[in-house]
């Protein structure tokens, strides 16, 4: 699977300590490959 984050995913992340970042970006990831695979989309 590819991360891919937004410019404000990762400004939202940086506000969170080193562990919420880690688990915001990885779900964000996870949700942005399921809703891909679900709609047919790019993620």
């Amino acid at each position: 699977m590819q991360d891919v984050a937004t410019k404000e995913e990762i400004k939202t992340a940086k506000n969170l300590t080193n562990s919420r970042s880690k688990i915001f970006l990885e779900t964000r990831a996870y949700l942005r490959q399921s809703l891909s695979t679900l709609f047919d989309l790019a993620p």
